[in-house]
């Protein structure tokens, strides 16, 4: 699944496998599980395998680290000023 979105980390480039996963791009994501009725990251990348792996929906790779971030703080230490979600 990571490598269908990139592979490594969209900020910082960390590309271990295990410091790896998805994010939605501009926010939204858990919205979005809400609504599909995806409740695990397990189901998550079964729903986007059946679905071939969708690219319109602003989904990105990060790392755990980036990824908490952008997330609490609406930018990552590797690229301040660049703000995401």
């Amino acid at each position: 699944i990571i490598n269908q979105y990139g592979g490594k980390c969209e900020c910082c480039n960390e590309s271990k496998i295990e410091f790896l996963g998805i994010d939605h791009e501009n926010g939204g994501g858990t919205k979005w599980r809400r609504e599909t009725g995806i409740r695990s990251s397990v189901a998550l990348h079964k729903w986007l395998k059946k679905n071939n792996f969708p690219k319109d929906l602003s989904l990105r790779v990060l790392c755990h680290n980036c990824n908490q971030s952008y997330g609490a703080y609406h930018y990552c230490p590797h690229r301040k000023g660049i703000k995401g979600n």
